[in-house]
């Protein structure tokens, strides 16, 4: 739908300025998780982005995937 291309976008956004955990992701766009996630995982499906390889703690201390783009929006 338009509404989750347009936050999908965002998120891509927010990655492109700075690669992010889902949380951090979450955080930025004042959504849940279970908003942002989704979208974040659509954009890996379509090789937008890929895991860094880095990992960053989340609030209650694990170790998340820091996720980066890794081609342009209009692949």
């Amino acid at each position: 739908t338009g509404i989750a291309r347009n936050l999908e976008r965002k998120v891509f956004d927010l990655i492109l300025a700075r690669a992010r955990t889902d949380e951090e992701i979450g955080d930025a766009l004042e959504l849940e998780g279970n908003t942002a996630r989704p979208r974040r995982h659509s954009l890996v499906a379509r090789g937008l982005v890929e895991d860094s390889g880095d990992r960053r703690p989340t609030h209650s201390g694990r170790k998340a995937i820091v996720w980066k783009v890794c081609a342009p929006w209009d692949k």
